[in-house]
């Protein structure tokens, strides 16, 4: 409910709270990944995303928004790489496409 209600602080805490009984909880580390993307904490959304993507590799959120954490961080090959694994997955994504193309630009 926390993240729903965009209390970020709260949902952190929670999750991590979380992670610490169940560390293979890849939905929550996918979670919390995708709040600290959302904060700018693009390390922390890289370390959180890295495992999820071990075990799911064909996770579009997972790979489109690591490409966008690698992208800030200006790890330009490795967000090069995931967004097109995010963009194989879901051809259909705009949005991906665009992030992409931003990449490649850069």
């Amino acid at each position: 409910m926390a993240l729903y209600y965009r209390r970020l602080n709260e949902a952190i805490a929670t999750l991590n709270r979380l992670l610490a009984r169940d560390p293979h909880n890849t939905l929550a580390r996918r979670d919390l990944a995708g709040i600290y993307l959302e904060l700018k904490d693009y390390a922390k959304a890289r370390a959180n995303f890295q495992p999820v993507l071990a075990v799911a590799p064909d996770d579009y959120v997972t790979q489109f928004e690591l490409g966008i954490s690698d992208e800030r961080l200006g790890l330009m090959k490795e967000a090069e790489a995931h967004l097109q694994a995010a963009c194989r997955i879901a051809p259909e994504a705009q949005q991906c496409r665009h992030e992409l193309e931003t990449v490649d630009r850069r």
